[in-house]
């Protein structure tokens, strides 16, 4: 029965390896959710979104023809809509104006981030309510002629639809498996390692080998965001990057996160490795040698 003992206790090393890397990774992605810098990336991803950006400037051009005509303005009879509309639209798609809507997501940051961490059973879609009224005013203003003496209007809040319901639905529900993640992988992993002591043959090389291990899985996650991607570590898991949670980790640890990851993967290989080298030297330290033989 020791070929069977030492392919669970492999076996177990794998396992514990894993769970200590999905605890570092899943960590990082739970911090970025709660810290905002998740959904600032998914609000960044959306305003790169040509067709969400021509939506938006409609919107906006809806809204500001609306709050003129609450004010007694008809922009349609003076002329002004057509040039309004181009103003406006051509506004929402400059870097200018997608700063100034990454701050106000930046700023409600703690509100979507509970909207991720939801348990609602109906799907919904990950909206952005943006305040837009000091834009459509500074843009009326540059309406030749007319256009300082118009007086400034306030604008409805619009909303950005960030993920669509069926994407926001998968990534709260893998959310909750982050989270579990996060608050029990790591003791999960601890609990493995010390089964795996009572399993193994060599107590002495076991914890040495759970070290190796997980430095090189954390290593090669770091390697493989590093160079290739998130993409390409999210193509190695269950279900690929059309699973609940390769989806989730694509929309969650976007281009802002990444370093975060990747310094939190470094860290785990690095500790894992001087862990595992300490537990080495002990065993090579307090491994018993052959009394020597007198004559």
């Amino acid at each position: 029965m020791n070929w069977a003992r030492t392919v669970v206790s492999a076996l177990i090393i794998l396992v514990a390896a894993s769970l200590f890397s999905a605890w570092a990774v899943s960590a990082v992605a739970v911090r970025a959710i709660e810290d905002g810098t998740a959904v600032h990336g998914i609000a960044e991803d959306a305003l790169d979104d040509p067709e969400v950006v021509a939506a938006l400037g409609d919107a906006v051009a809806d809204s500001a023809v609306a709050g003129l005509q609450a004010r007694g303005i008809d922009p349609a009879r003076l002329g002004l809509e057509d040039a309004l509309r181009t103003l406006i639209t051509d506004a929402v798609d400059t870097d200018t104006f997608k700063e100034s809507l990454l701050e106000q997501v930046d700023a409600a940051h703690e509100q979507l981030a509970a909207q991720l961490g939801s348990t609602l059973t109906t799907p919904a879609p990950l909206t952005l309510e943006i305040d837009v009224s000091g834009y459509v005013n500074a843009q009326i203003d540059t309406i030749p002629l007319v256009g300082v003496q118009i007086p400034d209007i306030q604008v409805d809040p619009i909303e950005v639809e960030a993920l669509d319901a069926e994407t926001f639905d998968d990534v709260r529900s893998a959310y909750q498996w982050l989270r579990i993640a996060q608050d029990w992988a790591l003791w999960t992993g601890i609990g493995v390692v010390v089964v795996g002591m009572f399993v193994t043959l060599r107590l002495r090389w076991f914890l040495p080998k759970v070290g190796a291990a997980t430095a090189a899985i954390a290593g090669a996650l770091f390697v493989g965001t590093h160079f290739w991607g998130v993409e390409a570590v999210v193509a190695l898991l269950p279900g690929g990057k059309d699973g609940s949670i390769g989806r989730l980790i694509l929309e969650v640890v976007t281009e802002a996160a990444v370093p975060a990851v990747e310094l939190r993967l470094l860290e785990l290989a690095a500790w894992a490795l001087i862990i595992g080298l300490v537990f080495f030297l002990i065993g090579v330290l307090t491994y018993p040698r052959p009394k020597p033989q007198y004559r």
